[in-house]
């Protein structure tokens, strides 16, 4: 396995996903969205659709801060 790919397996296995599942049960809850596991994951479809653009934008912002 190359550099990259051990760099991003170790990503993967950092990133929390009971994180990502709580945070989004905690939105749908503050905005009286009814709580349902078909529910819960129309909201991370929809989130995943905007990931590109939040990664892109954090990754330049990260990068003019020199890191």
């Amino acid at each position: 396995m190359d550099r990259i790919g051990q760099i991003e397996n170790e990503l993967a296995m950092w990133v929390d996903d009971a994180v990502v599942a709580e945070l989004i049960i905690e939105q749908m809850a503050e905005h009286d969205m009814q709580i349902t596991l078909p529910n819960a994951k129309a909201v991370w479809l929809d989130a995943l659709e905007h990931l590109p653009q939040l990664i892109r934008a954090s990754v330049q912002a990260l990068k003019e801060k020199g890191q």
